[in-house]
Order: C-alpha cells, then sequence, then structure tokens
C-alpha cells in the first residue's frame, strides 16, 4: 500500500523546483511504468551508470526485506526522481541494502539540490545516514562528515592505453602481475580465467575466505547473515540487459585461487567482493586475477571498473579515476547528532598512538553494536 504525503505549498527557492508531491511506496510494488522512468534518469546521466543506482539492486534487496521503500517524487503530477532506503523500526532511514551498499544518491536527471530535511521529513523519517553517497547531491553538504573516493579503472580507451597510462604514471603493477602470473601457472598448472563463473561451489569458497577475513581483523561477518548469503547467490546468476551478477575467478590448474564477485550495468563493472586463496599469498593471485579481468573487459563492452571505496593498497596502484563520495546524516532530531559527534571524537581519539590500546576497546564495542544493527 502506498503513502501520499503532500507537503505544504514550498517557499519561492531552488528546492521547490525539485518536488511538490511524495508518494511513498514498498520497492515491491513499483510498477513498468515507474521503474522505465528510473531507467531512463540513470541511462541519461552518466554518474549512475552504476549497477548501484539501477532500480533492479533495490527490488532485488526487496525481496528479502520488508523495509525496503521508494519515495517517488512527483512535480506537477509527473514522477521526476526517486529516493530508495530502507526504515528502521525506530525510523531511521538507512540506504538500501546497509552495508552492502557502495553508492547512494537521489535518483533524478541533474545533482540534487533540494531540501534535504524536507525530503527525510517526507519519507516518514527521523534520519537518513549515508556512507557512499555522491559528493556531487549538494542538497547534502551541509550534513557530510567525511569524505573519500571511489577507485576506478577507466578503460574507455582500451587495455593498451590503460597499460601505457600506468608506466607513464611510474607503476609496475601489469608487468609485476604477468611475473606472479607465470610464477602460479609454473607451480600448480595452466591458468584458467572464469569470466562468469556459475558454479554453486566458487559462492561457497567466497564466504568461507571472507569468513576467514573477518574473524582475522576482528569485523562482524556480513556474508554470515541468512538473508545477505541468500541475496548474493540470487544476484550471482542473474543476467539482464541492464544489470547482472558477474562472478570471475582464476583457477592455478584444478586449483581454485581466487574470485571476484562484480556487479554490472552497461559499460560499468563494480568489484564488489574481492577474496584469494591465502595459501597462494606469495604468487598474488588476486593481482593476477584483477589484471586479466582489466585485459578481458574491454572486449565484453566494460569501459569502468569500480573498485569501490576502501583502503587497500593496491587500489592506489592500478587506478587512473575516481569517483568522489561523503558520508554523514541528516538528523532531524536534536541529540542523537551530538552523540555521534561525540563517538567520532572519541574515535580520533582512540586512533592517536599517544593512547594507551585499552582505549580502543569501548569503540570497537561500539563498531560491533553498530554492524550488527545495520544487518538485521
Amino acid at each position: 500500500m502506498s503513502v501520499v504525503i503532500e507537503p505544504a505549498p514550498p517557499a519561492r527557492d531552488e528546492a521547490s523546483t525539485c518536488f511538490d508531491r511524495v508518494v511513498v511506496l514498498p520497492a515491491r510494488e513499483l510498477d513498468d511504468d515507474l521503474l522505465a522512468i528510473w531507467r531512463e534518469i540513470t541511462a541519461a546521466r552518466p554518474t549512475l551508470a552504476g549497477p548501484f543506482f539501477q532500480p533492479e539492486f533495490t527490488r532485488l534487496v526487496a525481496e528479502h526485506r520488508d523495509d525496503v521503500l521508494v519515495a517517488v517524487l512527483e512535480l506537477s503530477g509527473e514522477p521526476v526522481g526517486f529516493f530508495p532506503y530502507q526504515r528502521t523500526r525506530s525510523g531511521a532511514g538507512r540506504p538500501v541494502g546497509g552495508p552492502l551498499s557502495d553508492y547512494q544518491a537521489v535518483i533524478a536527471a541533474s545533482p540534487w539540490r533540494g531540501n534535504a530535511p524536507r525530503l527525510v521529513r517526507a519519507c516518514r523519517l527521523t534520519s537518513w545516514d549515508f556512507d557512499h553517497l555522491l559528493a556531487e547531491e549538494q542538497a547534502f553538504a551541509s550534513f557530510c562528515w567525511g569524505a573519500a573516493v571511489s577507485p576506478c579503472i577507466d578503460l574507455a580507451d582500451g587495455f593498451e592505453a590503460y597499460v601505457a597510462q600506468r608506466a607513464a604514471a611510474g607503476t609496475d603493477v601489469i608487468p609485476k602481475a604477468r611475473r606472479a602470473a607465470r610464477v602460479l601457472e609454473r607451480d600448480l598448472g595452466p591458468l584458467r580465467l572464469e569470466l562468469r563463473d556459475t558454479n554453486p561451489a566458487v559462492l561457497d569458497a567466497l564466504f568461507r575466505w571472507k569468513a576467514e577475513q573477518f574473524a582475522r581483523t576482528d569485523l562482524v561477518n556480513t556474508f554470515a547473515v541468512p538473508w545477505i548469503e541468500r541475496l548474493l547467490r540470487q544476484i550471482a546468476v542473474m543476467q539482464t540487459s541492464g544489470f547482472s551478477g558477474m562472478v570471475t575467478t582464476l583457477y592455478a590448474g584444478d586449483r581454485l585461487a581466487a574470485i571476484i564477485f562484480g556487479l554490472r550495468s552497461g559499460p560499468v563493472l563494480h568489484n564488489w567482493i574481492f577474496a584469494f586463496d591465502r595459501e597462494l599469498s606469495k604468487h598474488s593471485p588476486g593481482m593476477v586475477l584483477l589484471v586479466k579481468l582489466v585485459e578481458a573487459s574491454p572486449a565484453l563492452g566494460i569501459q569502468c571498473i569500480d573498485l569501490g571505496k576502501g583502503p587497500e593498497q593496491y587500489k592506489a596502484r592500478v587506478t587512473n579515476s575516481a569517483v568522489a563520495l561523503v558520508e554523514g546524516s541528516v538528523d532531524l532530531r536534536l541529540v542523537r547528532p551530538l552523540v555521534r559527534r561525540g563517538v567520532r571524537a572519541m574515535r580520533n581519539i582512540v586512533h592517536d598512538p599517544r593512547f594507551s590500546p585499552w582505549l580502543r576497546t569501548p569503540l570497537r564495542l561500539y563498531r560491533h553494536l553498530r554492524a550488527k544493527s545495520d544487518l538485521r
């Protein structure tokens, strides 16, 4: 059942040109006409070309959760934008998919410059948290507390041009990966690249390797959550014209060496989940797989490989472009922003090497509790 919210007549400012009516729908109830408009918007705006901005991602998450909503922004009775989100029992808003979401934005024809609190209020939310919001969404600029980038590999000019760019930048990552590939092949057998590996055992290995990684780094195991595992297995075999899963694997002989679970929409491939067999670490199987995938991508029509936000060192060596992101929260309450400001201040203190390690315990506990809450 939809919920129609008709705000009072807006003031004559920039916000009034964005929407004059909001219809909040469960994501499962979006009809074909609305989905078509959503796809037209993302097709016409290059920064919304990635898979997380496509309606398929929102609809897929909604198949596994009942809290996924979409605010349809209307102007003079016509849909002009979409704002997908999850709503908690307390009324807080989160990105669709929670920690699985590597990008967020208001789906509109141009970067949104409306009134962010008004949008949050119209969605019946007390707040909306974001951690991978496109920095070009200027409406949220005053609500940001951090910035980052999502590093990308631009292949618009082809693989050889990319190799030349990397060499000119003084990076020898390609020659090193090729040498590692020869050693891996010598030690374990012929290398085989599977661009779309649909073997269910591959995901079993991926979840096992990631569980071991989470245990080593003292993080909550995201993929142990039942609805997330079901969602990933569904996406892995999904193939549509505008959105598909793409699980790419590298085998050395008969041994599975590395996995990249990607999401693809048109010319954009987003490397979502990356893992490799740690027993083969000296052979750099992950980098071998990545370079082989980059080399094969132009023939598949892939012009951009997005590696996702993160501190991994290998990203700096292989990327030649990036997307600017911000994180923050639009919070309509008074106390919660103060609490979160205090948590961020504590985090800065804890990471200061002058302080004793025991100070990290409260922050670690908060991080675990917050992560588990996000996964419910």
